[in-house]
Formats: C-alpha cells, sequence, structure tokens
C-alpha cells in the first residue's frame, strides 16, 4: 500500500514504485490522506490495482501514521510504503519520539513498513517532482526552525537512518 498525500514526495514516490512494479505484476494500493487528491497524484492511482481514501488531514507524522495504522486492521499482510523525507523523520523523531509521543511507532512495530525517501532531502524531492499543490507540509513552523538550526550539526539523513536502523528493523524482525 503506498501512502500518499498531496506534496511532491508523495507523487515522486507513487511514481517510483508504480515503475517498479510493473515488472512484477504486483497489487498496487494507494491510501490517500486528505480531503482530495491532487491532479498529477489523481492520474497516477489511476494505474493501481485499487485505491482508498481517507478525509482525515493529519497535522503531525505521529498522527499520519495512526491514519494509516487504521487502514493497517482492513490489510494486515500489505508492504505500507510511507511518503517520509529526511527531514520529515528527522523532525519525527525529534519532535515527536524524543519528546514522548511514541503512539504512532505502532504502525512500525504491527505492520510491515518501508520509508524509501528516508535518506532523500525535501529539496532533493521538490527538484525533481513537479506537482501543481505543495501544500501539505507535516513540519511545523518550530520544527522547520530546529532542522534550519541544527542542519550544520546534525544531517537529517543521519537522524533519519538511525530511527530506520533503530525503529524500523527492530520493529519488522
Amino acid at each position: 500500500m503506498v501512502v500518499t498525500l498531496n506534496n511532491p514526495q508523495s507523487y515522486l514516490l507513487l511514481k517510483l514504485v508504480l515503475d517498479v512494479e510493473r515488472f512484477f505484476e504486483a497489487e498496487i494500493v494507494n491510501l490517500h490522506i486528505g480531503p482530495h487528491k491532487a491532479p498529477e497524484i489523481e492520474e497516477l492511482t489511476r494505474a493501481c490495482s485499487r485505491r482508498v481514501h481517507a478525509l482525515q488531514q493529519p497535522s503531525t507524522l505521529t498522527g499520519l501514521k495512526l491514519v494509516v495504522y487504521e487502514a493497517y486492521k482492513d490489510m494486515p499482510g500489505a508492504l505500507y510504503v510511507l511518503p517520509f523525507t529526511a527531514e520529515e523523520v528527522y523532525c519525527y523523531v525529534l519532535g515527536e519520539i524524543m519528546l514522548g509521543d511514541l503512539s504512532g511507532l505502532i504502525l512500525d512495530r504491527e505492520a510491515r513498513v518501508a520509508y524509501p525517501l528516508a535518506t532523500t532531502s525535501l529539496a532533493e524531492i521538490e527538484e525533481l517532482a513537479l506537482i501543481s499543490e505543495r501544500g501539505v507540509r507535516l513540519l511545523n513552523p518550530l520544527c522547520q526552525k530546529l532542522v534550519k538550526e541544527l542542519r550544520t550539526r546534525i544531517e537529517p539523513q543521519a537522524v533519519s537512518w538511525l530511527y530506520l536502523r533503530t525503529f524500523v528493523k527492530r520493529c519488522n524482525r
């Protein structure tokens, strides 16, 4: 199940999964989260085997992961592919997990999850993906400021890699 929002990283992720999986004749299900789909994402989802639409509009990555977890209950065997970039994982770790909100980790513990864009920066994504709607940002202003201030000391890709190795790999065993 490929999770999408109306943002460039979701567009790029869905395009990547569709391009790779067509060689394997895999069933690709799209879970779109938000009130509507950007036209570019809508066009790509036509190639998916099935489409699911969750109207919620989470304001945090934990909230997004909990929406995905609700979908997991209906499709427990699926692989959940999430469009989190390095900065988003960085903010999730520093701004949500480290501050005590561990509720989103239930998705990593219970489901098979993948974060193929987790070591890719938002700047790299925006260079590659042209999408008309760039409005969905799950990085709150405080976290954006934190990323900017700490970027010279701690690379978001390093924190993202640490999260994947520490939480995701161990939970999926």
